[in-house]
């Protein structure tokens, strides 16, 4: 799912994330970003993304892949959930 839009209503807030993959199970959240990849505010938003997920999908963490991906240098991430 490209671009996929959500709705909190636990937080009352919206947000879209860039890429949900759905294989096997397996929530895979990709979070594109231009350059770097490093910065802790990133790890955070993705934590807010694969929460709600959680709460959409009825899963739970054992289900959750959370990526960072640098476009411009062409590297990945993963964030840790907790």
């Amino acid at each position: 799912y490209p671009e996929y839009g959500y709705y909190d209503p636990l937080l009352n807030t919206t947000g879209s994330i860039d890429l949900l993959i759905v294989k096997d199970g397996i929530y895979h959240i990709i979070d594109y970003k231009t350059k770097h990849i490093d910065d802790p505010a990133y790890d955070r938003q993705l934590r807010i993304y694969g929460e709600n997920v959680k709460r959409i999908f009825h899963t739970d963490d054992q289900h959750l892949q959370l990526t960072l991906l640098s476009i411009q240098e062409g590297k990945t991430r993963e964030v840790k959930l907790g």
